[in-house]
C-alpha cells in the first residue's frame, strides 16, 4: 500500500481542531485536548509553542501545560521564555515542565539568564529549576555557582559573567 500525502494534511487538521479545543471553556474539553497532543507527540510540538504566544492567558497555559508533560527538549527553549509570562501560573507550569527535563533545561535556561538576568521572574523561576535540580544531584559546579547567586536577591557578582561561565562550562562537557 502507498502513501496517498493525505495523511499529513489529515494529522494537522486533527492537530489543529484540538489545538482550538484548548481555547473551550469547557475545562473536560480542554484535558481531553491537552491529552490527544500530548499522545500525538512531536508533530504537535510547533502547534504549541506557537500557542504559547497567545493573547489569551487560557491558551498560553494549556499550551505550557501540554509541553511540559510532554518532556520534549526542542520545547525547552520556548519553556525558558514563559518564565517571563505575564501570567503566574504559565511561569509556574514552565518551570515544572523544565524541571521535568531535567539537564536538557540547563543549557537555555543559562543562556537567558546571560541576556534576561535583570528580569526578577526569570531569576526567581530559574531559582526554583535549578534548586529542584540540584536535590537530584543534576548540576555541574559551575552551575551551583549561578544557584547560589539567584539565593540573593541581589547578585553579588556580575551576574551574566556567572551565568556565562557555566555555560561555557557546560558546553565543554558534553558527551559526544
Amino acid at each position: 500500500m502507498t502513501s496517498t500525502g493525505s495523511e499529513k494534511p489529515a494529522a494537522n487538521d486533527k492537530i489543529e481542531k484540538l489545538m482550538a479545543d484548548l481555547e473551550s471553556k469547557e475545562g473536560v474539553r480542554r484535558m481531553e485536548a491537552r491529552h490527544q497532543l500530548v499522545e500525538t507527540g512531536k508533530a504537535a510540538i510547533p502547534y504549541l509553542i506557537k500557542a504559547l504566544n497567545s493573547k489569551k492567558q487560557r491558551v498560553r497555559w494549556e499550551a505550557t501545560k501540554t509541553l511540559g508533560a510532554m518532556q520534549a527538549p526542542e520545547a525547552a527553549t520556548a519553556l525558558v521564555k514563559k518564565l517571563m509570562d505575564d501570567s503566574f501560573e504559565v511561569q509556574w507550569l514552565a518551570a515544572e515542565g523544565l524541571i521535568a527535563l531535567k539537564r536538557a533545561a540547563v543549557h537555555p535556561l543559562l543562556k537567558a539568564l546571560t541576556t534576561h538576568f535583570d528580569n526578577l521572574d526569570l531569576r526567581q523561576g530559574a531559582h526554583h529549576i535549578l534548586h529542584a535540580l540540584e536535590r537530584e544531584n543534576l548540576l555541574d559546579e559551575k552551575t551551583l555557582v549561578v544557584l547560589d547567586e539567584l539565593r540573593n536577591i541581589e547578585p553579588l557578582e556580575p551576574f551574566p559573567g556567572v551565568a556565562e561561565a557555566a555555560l561555557n562550562a557546560l558546553a565543554e562537557n558534553k558527551p559526544e
